[in-house]
């Protein structure tokens, strides 16, 4: 959600006239819209941004700036709330350059301090997002200091500080799942990578981003609706690997789309941004990256039963009961003369999932509501919103396939690691074990000799999914969901084992309880597998490829 507006006008205005005496462009970026909903700074508790702590407590302020020369110019990489910016500048140095990525955390800053004398002085100047480039070029005269928690959740700038900025650059969205691994890979083909918010950067931010650090081409994960036009008028290829469902449809784009690629991890979505028009669009498997994924240790305590059945992943309740609400909604917008609306479409979508719930193993929601709503949806489909009212309750199909299928293995012993909303699964035998870490707990789940479980969306039928990719490349057994892919990716019953349906699962859970040592040679050949051919750098070569073709 992008917005314009700021906490503490008052002191939020002094220090904008005061930096505008010295960087007036720098005041009119930061009174661009920017996203908001990302931060959270509760009265009392630790400040986050998007779920990570980003302030360093005062007490470990003067530990994070040992070593700083009171002599040079700082650069100081992250500002979180000010924090230490205010003890640097009771340092009396010559100089300080406070960079974020973040221009919401820019606008935190100045609402909550006044340093409107140092910013009029010129002793402090602040930098933003593409900046960084510029910078860096400057490396040798700045002394840098990190914020040390968000140079964890900054980890694509802390690569590119570490490294020189060479003159073959992408410019790569972050905040993304994966995003974080496509950067690592285009580097190791040569690029200086420089990031970009595109969800949290204005139009124009972004517009100066591409200007300032003249890419090479720009590479995002997902699509987003708009970016194809945005570079194709800045003249920059644009490259995009889709990871994740979607809820919207896919428009017509507004450009041509002969430097345009897209790569869909569904055959079903390279087919349907070809007929919408792109000219580059194909499917391209999910992958791993196996220097973040690899067998790894975890304390006793955090780690699965081994005798029983590990699920990571989302319930997706939350999401179901948005787009279910939201599904509801369109209906009666659509059918805005009868007071009963909301009814009778609650009732045609219990009718339509309890149709579903009957066979979990095949998907069948979609035709359901084409014969229950056809009239409704075609009526949607044929207006102004993206939004496809199918996939939106596919969503709601899909957190009640997972939580049937979890609860049906509770009598194995099963631990699941996700949202909170799992704790509402009272089944005997599910165990919920909290969030699980991204980078070293989730490998180190994935590492144990439980017997990990896939269970995808039930619209997906046709996909490798992500889990399967990375629990291989841990070391650990997986019984993933049969696919197409699957088969053509993986030796079935050789480097990888599959089921079709719950009762197939739970049968094939019997047995290699019973067989671990035939499940650790599985697992041993399946992460060979992986990591020979289905890792994030090969499915990034063969991208550039395209693109170069």
């Amino acid at each position: 959600m992008l917005q314009a507006v700021v906490q503490d006008e008052t002191l939020f205005e002094r220090n904008l006239r005061a930096l505008a005496q010295r960087d007036p462009e720098m005041v009119v970026r930061l009174c661009w819209p920017v996203r908001v909903d990302h931060v959270e700074i509760p009265e009392s508790g630790v400040p986050l941004r998007r779920g990570v702590p980003f302030c360093v407590p005062t007490s470990d302020v003067d530990s994070t700036l040992i070593g700083v020369d009171p002599a040079r110019e700082i650069l100081l990489l992250g500002v979180g709330l000010g924090e230490q910016i205010d003890a640097l500048l009771a340092r009396k140095l010559p100089g300080l350059i406070a960079w974020d990525r973040d221009p919401y955390l820019l606008r935190l800053l100045l609402t909550r301090h006044d340093l409107s004398t140092h910013l009029e002085s010129g002793r402090l100047r602040l930098a933003l997002g593409a900046d960084l480039v510029t910078l860096l070029a400057r490396a040798p005269q700045l002394a840098q200091v990190w914020n040390p928690l968000l140079e964890q959740t900054y980890r694509v700038e802390a690569a590119l500080v570490r490294s020189r900025v060479g003159e073959r650059r992408a410019l790569v969205g972050v905040d993304r799942l994966l995003s974080d691994d496509l950067a690592e890979a285009l580097r190791e083909e040569g690029f200086s990578v420089c990031p970009v918010d595109f969800d949290g950067w204005a139009l124009e931010e972004i517009a100066r981003a591409l200007a300032h650090t003249a890419p090479a081409l720009v590479a995002d994960i997902n699509y987003r609706h708009g970016l194809v036009e945005f570079c194709a008028r800045a003249g920059v290829p644009y490259l995009c690997w889709e990871i994740d469902p979607a809820t919207d449809r896919i428009e017509p784009p507004g450009c041509a789309t002969e430097r345009a690629f897209v790569f869909s991890y569904r055959r079903s979505g390279a087919e349907a941004f070809r007929m919408q028009g792109f000219a580059n669009a194909e499917h391209l498997p999910l992958a791993c990256n196996p220097q973040r994924r690899r067998p790894t240790k975890l304390a006793p305590g955090r780690c699965p039963d081994p005798a029983g059945v590990s699920f990571v992943g989302s319930s997706l309740a939350r999401e179901a009961r948005h787009y279910r609400r939201r599904f509801i909604a369109l209906y009666r917008e659509w059918h805005p003369a009868s007071p009963d609306a909301e009814k009778q479409c609650d009732a045609a979508i219990e009718r339509c999932l309890a149709e579903q719930r009957r066979d979990f193993s095949q998907y069948l929601l979609g035709d359901a509501l084409e014969r229950e709503l056809g009239a409704f949806l075609t009526s949607v489909r044929s207006g102004h919103t993206r939004e496809d009212p199918v996939a939106l309750l596919d969503e709601v199909a899909a957190a009640e396939k997972r939580r049937t299928y979890i609860e049906a293995l509770g009598r194995f012993g099963v631990d699941v690691w996700g949202d909170p909303d799992w704790q509402d699964c009272s089944a005997p035998g599910v165990r919920y074990r909290g969030w699980a870490g991204h980078f070293h707990e989730l490998s180190g789940i994935y590492s144990s000799d439980a017997i990990h479980v896939d269970i995808g969306r039930i619209y997906q039928q046709d996909i490798v999914t992500l889990r399967v990719f990375d629990v291989l490349a841990c070391g650990g057994f997986v019984i993933a969901e049969h696919s197409s892919d699957l088969e053509e990716l993986f030796e079935i019953g050789s480097e990888i084992e599959c089921y079709r349906t719950l009762p197939e699962l739970e049968a094939k859970i019997e047995r290699y309880r019973a067989e671990p040592e035939l499940a650790r040679a599985i697992a041993l050949r399946g992460r060979a597998a992986v990591c020979e051919h289905h890792t994030i750098r090969e499915r990034v070569r063969y991208m550039l490829a395209r693109l170069a073709a």
